[in-house]
């Protein structure tokens, strides 16, 4: 049996993704992804490995001890203060909602899945 380590998983969605590649077309929608890939991995390129699991939805996952709650937070605020900047058909800014999960072997648990964007 594996033991438990310190971590954390972060699950992310574009939202209304199919709205973009509909109303502005696919070229502005794999530009969206490579956005969406790009800052992820500008955020957590130090503490994570990040990866697009298909479609619009992205998970970075963190196999670090010393980062705490608050650093979490605060590198999804990271995150979603970037400006992803308006696209050629209007839409402005890329909306994403996310979800994470940590791993807390002392406390023999799971920090439950929560969640907003």
């Amino acid at each position: 049996m594996q033991k438990c380590r310190y971590g954390w998983f972060l699950f992310l969605d574009v939202d209304y993704f199919k709205k973009i590649n509909d109303t502005c077309g696919h070229a502005v929608g794999d530009e969206v992804l490579r956005k969406v890939a790009l800052i992820l991995k500008d955020i957590f390129y130090d503490c994570g490995i990040t990866g697009r699991m298909g479609g619009d939805e992205f998970a970075v996952m963190i196999d670090k001890k010393d980062i705490s709650e608050n650093e979490m937070q605060a590198a999804l605020n990271r995150f979603f203060k970037r400006n992803f900047g308006d696209m050629e058909c209007g839409q402005r800014g890329i909306p994403v909602s996310w979800k994470e999960s940590g791993c807390d072997p002392d406390r023999r648990s799971a920090v439950p899945f929560t969640g907003g964007g």
